[in-house]
């Protein structure tokens, strides 16, 4: 199946997975193109795949799903780390660099996590799967695919 080929290109890290999983999913479509169209309501009336269809996650968004996961929580981790740099020294650091841990890594491009000081606060921000975001968060859309946290 889909998943038993995805979960070892889940391991790996995103720029390398996801054409992996691209490939798995081309060859899992033309795999299945012999047979009848298989739409997700036939698994939603289907009691024997009921179940799975409700707890198991979309195969085909593994990898993003976990790039986007650790993002967040990177993000998330730095930011307070951030506050606690503020509650020490008075004010936020220059770059990440800065910071007593080492710069966490943003997982869609294996680069440091994007920080930049804005007034009195500061953004910080994964580039997330596009690999352009630029930290703005005008546009509510975007924002809520992408791990960014603005202060204030």
């Amino acid at each position: 199946t889909s998943v038993q080929k995805m979960l070892p290109v889940d391991d790996i890290p995103y720029p390398e997975a996801y054409p992996q999983e691209k490939t798995i999913q081309a060859q899992v479509s033309k795999d299945m193109s012999g047979s009848r169209t298989f739409l997700p309501s036939d698994i939603r009336w289907n009691a024997n795949h009921m179940v799975a269809f409700i707890f198991l996650p979309d195969p085909t968004k593994l990898v993003e799903k976990k790039a986007q996961i650790t993002a967040t929580a990177r993000v998330t981790r730095t930011a307070a780390a951030l506050f606690e740099y503020k509650s020490m020294n008075g004010a936020y650091p220059e770059t990440l660099a800065a910071l007593p841990s080492p710069v966490p890594i943003d997982p869609f491009d294996l680069k440091p996590l994007r920080y930049r000081c804005e007034g009195k606060g500061f953004v910080l921000y994964s580039v997330g799967q596009t690999l352009k975001y630029d930290g703005d968060t005008s546009d509510k859309k975007v924002v809520a695919r992408e791990a960014v946290f603005r202060y204030p």
